[in-house]
């Protein structure tokens, strides 16, 4: 699955740049594009965990006390990612 979402990006840059006429993303904001850099590892390493967080969710009854910790732990990753972002959506 890992392979045909890679490939379906990089279709996906290939039309953005051939539609924008440039050479790469952010071409035109380079401060952008590195503020983008420097925040990928640490909003990666948090949509990773919240991937296994949301899994341990799923194998949790309803009514388990686990199940509202980790319902907590994952809004912190939503919190998390969107501060990465600098979105709230």
């Amino acid at each position: 699955m890992e392979g045909a979402i890679d490939a379906e990006y990089d279709r996906s840059v290939r039309a953005i740049l051939s539609i924008a006429g440039r050479d790469g993303l952010l071409a035109a904001d380079p401060a952008l594009r590195r503020s983008i850099e420097l925040r990928t590892p640490y909003v990666d390493a948090l949509s990773a965990l919240q991937i296994e967080l949301l899994a341990r969710l799923r194998r949790t009854s309803p009514g388990d006390p686990e199940a509202a910790r980790l319902r907590r732990i994952v809004g912190a990753t939503l919190s998390g990612i969107a501060a990465g972002l600098q979105t709230t959506g």
